[in-house]
């Protein structure tokens, strides 16, 4: 998936305490659907949509900016291999949502995991309603 819309610019206002040069410069502004993520339960809460520094998560300290983003994935697919390989993932849901550009910026590897830096305005309450289809792109931030 080719990434359009919006890149990273100087203007922009992200979470504070991330790294210098996080988000990458190359991370883009878009609407994506469908996108997978994690979750605790088959309908997503606030909690789910919380960083590895906000949950308290360990991270190595040189994957701060990815520890910062909300990971998602682009295929079922991907979502389903993760959690056939990694034990921790096994017994929780997989959620069916949407990005918009208004959420954030993002970046997508070849393994169809996205990387989803929120902007400043952005709370975990936005973000399910984002998901769930219930805010559109001017609504969101």
């Amino acid at each position: 998936m080719k990434l359009k819309t919006g890149e990273v610019t100087k203007h922009m206002e992200f979470k504070t305490g991330l790294p210098r040069e996080c988000p990458p410069i190359h991370a883009k502004s878009v609407n994506i659907h469908p996108v997978y993520r994690f979750t605790t339960t088959n309908v997503p809460s606030e909690s789910d949509f919380l960083n590895h520094v906000e949950k308290k998560n360990p991270y190595p300290p040189q994957k701060k900016c990815e520890a910062m983003a909300l990971s998602f994935f682009t295929t079922r697919e991907a979502a389903d291999e993760l959690q056939r390989s990694i034990k921790r993932f096994k017994k929780m849901s997989i959620s069916e949502g949407r990005i918009n550009q208004s959420a954030g910026v993002c970046t997508i590897n070849k393994k169809q995991h996205l990387n989803l830096w929120l902007f400043k305005d952005v709370t975990a309450h936005k973000m399910v309603n984002i998901f769930n289809g219930k805010e559109s792109g001017n609504d969101a931030k």
